[in-house]
């Protein structure tokens, strides 16, 4: 490249300082939001959990929880295979370390069952198999395809896959104002049969009449998740406990508000105050379990939400 080829390559860069430098200043306020947010989740959990990478071997049909086991098995067996190959006797250092090797492999094979018992222990804690039947419920899978586009279509799959497979949830569906877009998962089978189209329909009525019961919408600012930890506590929104779209042996349910996320502190802390009053554009959650979403996967799932919103809107 030239002198002056590189020159007229630099002259935008210094005439757009500033808007590189207001984009900066957008990403540290986001920063900062995003640790108020892990910050305010390990408070309502009583623990501090930060956001990482998980290793995935992306196997088809593979779980990958299971990692740790196929490790502690070829471990094994390569300290099996080398004991055999050693000259006989074998060394007192080479035993101690084949002792060694064979505590590693044991504590890998049983890690996954562990990992599986300590979860089942914490309700709201980790990521459990989703049940395969709910009383009252079956597998639903129904998504608008004639009033949306391609691209609205896919984010909708993304978000529903990615919330169903990295929450303690059975069944989800999106509402964006007033209408059902998509339901997935194990849902009432009194909104099952027919179509898609016919099953979208028979549970955007369903929810009408839980926006009616509760007095129609209401607010139109910041709103707060809500999350129905138990059975009980579903009488808390009018019409929800008979709601057709709720399995009748569901047990919690998380209602994420699609709305965009805020960035100020202050605006942020005004906001949780408004509670949370619209049932028009949300994504709602369930599960057979109690407590099964903890305040770590609402913050998650809102981030999800925020992700709808910019597609829906």
């Amino acid at each position: 490249m030239s002198f002056h080829s590189a020159c007229r390559t630099h002259r935008p860069l210094q005439h757009n300082s500033l808007s590189v430098a207001h984009l900066h200043l957008q990403s540290i306020q986001y920063y900062s939001q995003r640790q108020r947010n892990i910050k305010t989740a390990a408070r309502d959990d009583g623990d501090f959990e930060v956001a990482v990478f998980r290793f995935t071997l992306g196997i088809p049909g593979f779980d990958d929880a299971l990692i740790p086991r196929v490790v502690g098995m070829l471990g094994a067996g390569l300290l099996l295979a080398n004991h055999v190959v050693s000259p006989q006797p074998v060394s007192d250092p080479q035993t101690r370390i084949e002792i060694l090797g064979a505590i590693l492999a044991a504590v890998g094979i049983a890690a996954p069952t562990l990992q599986q018992r300590l979860d089942e222990l914490r309700p709201g804690k980790g990521r459990r198999a989703a049940a395969e039947s709910v009383s009252g419920g079956t597998n639903i899978f129904a998504l608008n395809t004639e009033n949306l586009s391609e691209g609205v279509q896919q984010n909708l799959a993304w978000s529903s896959y990615a919330i169903l497979k990295n929450s303690n949830t059975c069944g989800m569906f999106v509402v964006d104002k007033g209408q059902v877009l998509m339901c997935r998962g194990i849902l009432g089978s009194n909104i099952a049969g027919g179509q898609p189209p016919e099953i979208l329909q028979r549970a955007t009525d369903a929810w009408a009449n839980v926006v009616q019961s509760r007095g129609g919408s209401q607010g139109s600012q910041q709103q707060q998740p809500l999350v129905l930890e138990n059975r009980g506590a579903l009488s808390r929104i009018p019409g929800l406990d008979t709601c057709k779209i709720i399995p009748s042996g569901a047990n919690s349910v998380a209602i994420i508000p699609i709305q965009p996320f805020s960035y100020g502190e202050e605006e942020e802390n005004n906001n949780r105050k408004t509670g949370f009053l619209n049932l028009d554009s949300v994504v709602v959650l369930v599960s057979e379990r109690e407590r099964a979403v903890s305040a770590k996967e609402v913050r998650w799932a809102e981030g999800v939400a925020a992700k709808l919103y910019s597609t829906l809107n």
